[in-house]
């Protein structure tokens, strides 16, 4: 799917609030649902929608993103009648950049959970903690033990 397309599907989920289903090059073949919540040219943040519960945020780089669709069925209302689209809230995180992303993360003082794609050795790395630094090329997490 192009990028300008994935952009779209994804912005016309932003307001009012509705579905999308997204595949990312990190999930294989498998759709997860998301409410977007900010969209640009390079990232996306969406709150994750599981059993009709919200389950955390994704940002995810758009070039990640294989497959965006709008997702146009009962699923919303039954979304919509469980609360869960009133309990959707916009996170104070600047998409505009890696830096910025984790920046915004480390003001909040709140956990991250980090999922490194080591694609040299085919591999996933998961970190979860909190930031303490970040550096050029680099983000120093406080792991939880």
């Amino acid at each position: 799917m192009k990028k300008s397309k994935v952009i779209r599907h994804l912005t016309d989920c932003m307001v009012p609030h509705r579905m999308c289903r997204v595949v990312t090059k990190d999930d294989s073949n498998y759709y997860v649902n998301y409410f977007p919540l900010k969209v640009n040219e390079e990232f996306f943040l969406g709150a994750k929608e599981d059993d009709f519960q919200l389950n955390g945020f994704k940002i995810c780089p758009v070039e990640r993103v294989k497959k965006a669709d709008v997702r146009d069925d009962k699923c919303l209302d039954i979304n919509i009648c469980e609360g869960v689209v009133d309990a959707l809230h916009i996170p104070k995180v600047n998409i505009s950049g890696w830096k910025q992303i984790f920046r915004s993360i480390k003001d909040m003082n709140k956990y991250v959970m980090i999922i490194v794609d080591d694609e040299k050795c085919y591999a996933e790395r998961l970190y979860i903690g909190s930031i303490v630094r970040i550096k050029k090329h680099s983000i120093l997490l406080r792991i939880c033990a």
